[in-house]
């Protein structure tokens, strides 16, 4: 059950990463800025922040996914067919991969397991910016404009405080 998985204790967020999923928002949300801060509980692992979900499905929606994956936060994830104008095939490809990726523009931001990270998502007429530790880190188009938001589940505990959208 969700609530095995998705645990809160004193306005902590904690995902125990197994089996794989996501809780997300009521309500779909369009021009905004999601802040979030994150942590590895014991070693670096694998979590995301989705955003622009169009068909709530598990245990992958279709919608964006700014990884937070340790060593890969700030890449974004095109999940289940959803698209950004940004991605292109990788070089030899002939057909898109499961999981396509438009990698970070800069060099990891992300500080070291147990310590807290800060991720800022701002959504602008589908135009997704992603900061890590206040490192612009990626930027992309979507010609979706709002969607449901959610936390991932994806094989490690992770925790997440001060979670808010403000539109």
């Amino acid at each position: 059950p969700a609530s095995e998985v998705f645990l809160v204790e004193d306005g902590v967020i904690l995902i125990k990463g197994e089996p794989f999923g996501y809780m997300f928002t009521k309500e779909k949300y369009g021009d905004c800025t999601l802040e979030a801060e994150w942590r590895w509980v014991d070693e670096p692992a694998n979590s995301g922040i989705f955003v622009l979900i169009e068909e709530p499905a598990n245990p992958f929606p279709k919608g964006i996914e700014s990884q937070l994956k340790a060593g890969q936060a700030g890449d974004l994830v095109l999940l289940k067919g959803a698209d950004l104008r940004e991605y292109v095939l990788p070089e030899g490809a002939t057909e898109r991969p499961a999981f396509p990726i438009i990698s970070k523009q800069e060099e990891s931001s992300e500080k070291l397991a147990g310590e807290w990270n800060k991720a800022r998502i701002v959504l602008q007429d589908g135009v997704v910016e992603v900061y890590i530790n206040g490192i612009l880190q990626n930027r992309a188009t979507s010609d979706v404009k709002e969607g449901y938001i959610g936390l991932q589940s994806e094989g490690g505990e992770v925790q997440f405080r001060h979670v808010t959208v403000t539109r």
